[in-house]
Formats: C-alpha cells, sequence, structure tokens
C-alpha cells in the first residue's frame, strides 16, 4: 500500500486542475462571507460540479482521503485566509509543500472566485 501523502503527491501532480477547481470554490465561499468553511464541504461541491453540471467524464476520482491536503495548500497560498479550514493533526501535516511560484498554468484566474 501506497503512503497517503506519496499518493497524494502523484495525484496532484497528475491532475493540478483538482487543487485549482478546489481554490476556485473555495474562494466562492469566501466571497460570499464565509469566514470558516469545511474542506470536505468544497470537495463534495466539486464532485457535484464535474458530474452535474460540467459533465466531466474524468479519469480520475476524487479521493475522500484529499480534502485535508488541499486544505493546507490553500490556507498555504492565500495566507490571508489561514485558519478558513480547521485543521486537526492529520498525516497531510507531512506533506512538503511546493513553491506556489512553480504552479503551471492555471484554469482559472482569481477574478473568476
Amino acid at each position: 500500500m501506497r503512503d497517503p501523502t506519496e499518493a497524494f503527491e502523484v495525484f496532484h501532480d497528475a491532475n493540478p486542475h483538482v487543487y485549482e477547481l478546489f481554490e476556485w470554490f473555495t474562494l466562492q465561499a469566501i466571497g460570499a462571507g464565509r469566514t470558516r468553511f469545511g474542506a470536505r464541504m468544497v470537495w463534495e461541491r466539486m464532485r457535484w460540479y464535474t458530474k452535474v453540471e460540467a459533465r466531466d467524464r474524468m479519469s480520475y476520482k476524487l479521493n475522500d482521503h484529499y480534502p485535508p491536503f488541499y486544505a493546507r495548500l490553500f490556507m498555504r497560498d492565500h495566507p490571508q485566509h489561514a485558519g478558513l479550514f480547521e485543521t486537526r493533526t492529520a498525516i497531510a501535516d507531512d506533506l512538503e509543500l511546493p513553491d506556489p511560484a512553480n504552479t503551471p498554468g492555471r484554469l482559472f484566474d482569481d477574478e473568476d472566485a
């Protein structure tokens, strides 16, 4: 069995658009006035969006173990929203976060949120 952090890193590297979607929906929640939010709520919104609204024929599944990783990435990339997601000690704490300046092209601009 693969280490959960390693599995996330492989998935994230292969699917950077998943984080962009997580970020996009999180910024929408912030724009609606939310100062505290659940990463799993964002995750389920992403599932709805990809399966119902966009009718995305994804070649991947949104693993239930990944929201803690994405929450930490979001708060690292948007330090002004530190604390938006409640975090507990988790395997995701072992994630070595990449430099956001090295992120490849983005699907959504911050203005789209």
